[in-house]
């Protein structure tokens, strides 16, 4: 079923040049890892991943910095965020590694009020005695204080 679906999502997807190289095989299931690995090998490079991922994220801030940090849906811009951080995550720019430089550009993609909420909840626990030691500037504490705005 797995492979039905991938196959479907290949044909359907409307990138021509990915449709295309995946179409010079017959649509078997064992041609299926044949065309994934000709896939891999012609669009599957890490190094340009990760600077197509890093370089939505500047985008992300420009908009931000052009709108003057107008009101963003939060949901949205939660989801953006979170998907573009997964994603380096899988190509192994891990959160613990690439925080301290991711969060800073998350941090200037938020509104403004959103961002001023954010240093006041980081500033109320870092006078906290229970989080003594912790960095609670970390990109994972952003991301968990954004999906908690998100849910309400």
């Amino acid at each position: 079923m797995k492979i039905r679906c991938s196959i479907l999502w290949l044909q359907l997807n409307p990138n021509r040049k990915r449709k295309d190289s995946f179409l010079v095989f017959r649509l078997l299931q064992q041609n299926y890892p044949k065309a994934v690995d000709q896939l891999k090998e012609r669009f599957g490079r890490e190094d340009l991943l990760v600077q197509i991922y890093v370089r939505d994220l500047l985008t992300m801030v420009m908009k931000n910095a052009v709108s003057g940090r107008a009101k963003t849906e939060l949901s949205r811009l939660y989801d953006e965020l979170e998907g573009k951080l997964r994603a380096l995550e899988s190509l192994g720019r891990t959160q613990e590694r690439f925080g301290d430089f991711l969060a800073p550009l998350v941090e200037s993609c938020l509104p403004e009020e959103v961002l001023m909420t954010w240093e006041r909840n980081r500033n109320h626990h870092e006078l906290s005695d229970n989080t003594a030691g912790k960095n609670i500037r970390s990109l994972e504490n952003l991301m968990t204080f954004l999906r908690q705005e998100v849910q309400g």
